[in-house]
């Protein structure tokens, strides 16, 4: 069962009067990339505490503002994001496409990140048809004096945040540093990807463009796609929040070849970088909606207060889980700094508890009485809704149990 939403009515006459309270746990997210014009996707991205989604440039400013009052009319509670990305573009376009303008403009002042002698685009993989833009300083700037940072800000805002009701912009690729070597300094030759200096002044460029995004949308929040802590003097309290992308779950995740330990750190972290509200997503990926990796993820993510999402491979639209519709409420602890004696990673909350065993070893411990399984309908063979005191967990695995009377 789903989170109910608001009959229209009621929900819109929650959206003029006062906001809703912060939701309890679990905070769920959704990061799928859908542009959610038609009432069923609506639909699904209000079931969630925040959705990032992808208008893109090219709809008119009426009708992305339409999908996002519609959406929040649902869940006026929402907070709702729309999808960029900065540093990396096509290199060709028809004017009758959305990214048109973007193109010319960087085509027109050579503001690629080129391979120097040779002058050529260069690009971190051929599964896309995209190249690297030049966002640091040693950019060139176009003949109204903008750089490509100032001039995609200017650009974003009147194609999608301006007025549209969008809480955050979301930016895709916020790397700690480049992906390729160029000539990102433009003096004829390349610098490599590690070069100290080159590393500084590609961050700088991100921030160049949060710091004019807020300018130009008062009160609009930034998110990033990160791949490090965000600990980088350039980006430190720089993001209002972060996405940590497939954390568990993939061969190349962090939790996969660092171990649980070192992907709860850089959890952590990354909460401990951004800047008020530090709405950080925790996001596990399976080749399907597997409930057990649900619940690992889930069970990790509540460890700290951010937001949890799922993403199955190929798959756009977010799966459900029985954990979702968990009325755990607020912290009754703090984030846990250690295992329980048992080993096993657990945190109360007021009608509940989490547990995680991040181990590789079958671990059991004793909750006390008063609990019960989840009552579920996606894997009723765990969440059969029986009593439980004795919790025994798998290797790597989590469960969520509820008390026996939840509180309001």
């Amino acid at each position: 069962m789903r989170r109910k939403l608001k009959p229209l009515a009621t929900a819109l006459a929650c959206a003029s009067g006062a906001a809703l309270a912060a939701p309890g746990a679990p905070r769920l997210a959704a990061v799928y990339y859908v542009n959610p014009s038609s009432a069923s996707q609506q639909q699904l991205a209000a079931q969630f505490d925040l959705a990032i989604v992808a208008m893109y440039p090219g709809m008119s400013q009426s009708a992305i503002s339409a999908n996002v009052a519609a959406i929040k009319a649902l869940n006026p509670a929402i907070k709702l994001g729309d999808y960029v990305i900065v540093n990396e573009a096509r290199a060709s376009a028809q004017p009758n496409e959305a990214d048109y303008p973007e193109v010319q403009e960087i085509n027109g002042n050579g503001m690629w990140a080129y391979d120097d002698p040779a002058h050529t685009l260069v690009t971190w993989t051929t599964a896309y048809p995209t190249y690297e833009v030049n966002i640091t300083g040693w950019g060139p700037l176009d003949t109204n004096g903008l750089s490509f940072t100032a001039w995609k800000a200017g650009w974003d805002t009147q194609a999608l945040f301006g007025g549209t009701g969008f809480d955050y912009v979301f930016v895709d690729n916020v790397f700690y540093q480049p992906r390729v070597t160029a000539d990102w300094e433009r003096t004829g030759s390349d610098q490599p990807a590690t070069d100290p200096t080159v590393q500084s002044a590609y961050r700088t460029g991100y921030v160049d463009y949060w710091t004019r995004m807020r300018s130009l949308n008062p009160g609009l929040l930034v998110m990033g796609n990160v791949d490090g802590d965000l600990s980088q003097p350039e980006f430190d309290q720089q993001l209002d929040g972060a996405f940590n992308e497939c954390m568990i779950g993939k061969s190349w995740s962090l939790e996969t070849w660092a171990g649980w330990d070192a992907m709860l750190t850089r959890y952590r972290a990354t909460i401990a970088h951004t800047r008020a509200p530090h709405d950080v997503v925790f996001q596990a990926c399976g080749a399907t909606a597997d409930p057990a990796l649900a619940r690992y993820g889930i069970t990790s993510a509540l460890m700290d207060d951010g937001y949890f999402a799922f993403t199955v491979d190929g798959t756009a639209t977010p799966p459900w889980f029985d954990e979702y519709d968990a009325r755990l409420g607020k912290a009754v602890d703090a984030p846990p700094a250690g295992p329980d004696p048992s080993g096993i990673w657990l945190r109360h909350f007021r009608n509940g508890i989490a547990l995680v065993n991040p181990t590789g070893t079958t671990l059991s411990v004793d909750i006390g009485d008063g609990y019960r399984h989840l009552k579920g309908s996606v894997d009723p063979l765990v969440n059969d809704g029986s009593p439980v005191r004795i919790v025994t967990l798998a290797p790597r695995s989590g469960l969520v149990v509820v008390k026996q009377r939840l509180g309001a």
